[in-house]
């Protein structure tokens, strides 16, 4: 935990709303994707067995409220929709991957020019001291490891972690 708060020490400062907001992208991509992966069952119930489905009082409501609906209709609706949850489902993920890397980028950005900007007000004698072309190599290579060796696979950890409690909150034996 000590690591991650070293981390998040790092990175807070240049941009807590932002983190704050990729956080909650996690938070929603884990949410869809245990919503995805259980509409499935249903779909598979129905088309497995649809006569023991359509007799089941969900079934037997949703025809009340849409009359139109037969058995076989039904089997394809359900799937449209199941289709339709795991289509959304991959968009939120391709969304949230995408803020992810952005939020790894723009920080790491902002770490390199405040680390520039330091060696920039570094005394005189630091300067002469110091081959100019070697430090800016280290200084893009550090921010470089940072962001992928560090920031985006703690990213990644937090989002893995928060979609195994979901899906092990979730958890039915069948």
């Amino acid at each position: 935990m000590t690591v991650l708060k070293k981390i998040f020490g790092i990175v807070i400062p240049f941009g807590k709303r932002n983190l704050v907001f990729v956080g909650g992208l996690i938070l929603v991509q884990g949410v869809i994707q245990v919503i995805g992966i259980f509409s499935i069952l249903p779909f598979l119930a129905l088309a497995a067995n649809p006569e023991q489905a359509l007799e089941s009082q969900l079934a037997q409501r949703i025809q009340e409220m849409m009359p139109f609906l037969n058995e076989g209709n039904l089997i394809l609706y359900t799937g449209i929709a199941t289709l339709i949850l795991l289509l959304g489902s991959g968009v939120v993920n391709l969304l949230t991957d995408y803020q992810r890397a952005r939020y790894a980028q723009f920080t790491a950005q902002r770490i390199a020019v405040r680390l520039l900007r330091n060696y920039a007000y570094s005394p005189y004698e630091f300067h002469l001291l110091t081959n100019s072309a070697a430090l800016m190599k280290k200084l893009h290579n550090d921010v470089i490891l940072f962001m992928s060796g560090v920031l985006l696979p703690s990213l990644e950890a937090k989002a893995e972690n928060r979609q195994d409690r979901r899906q092990n909150e979730g958890h039915v034996d069948v």
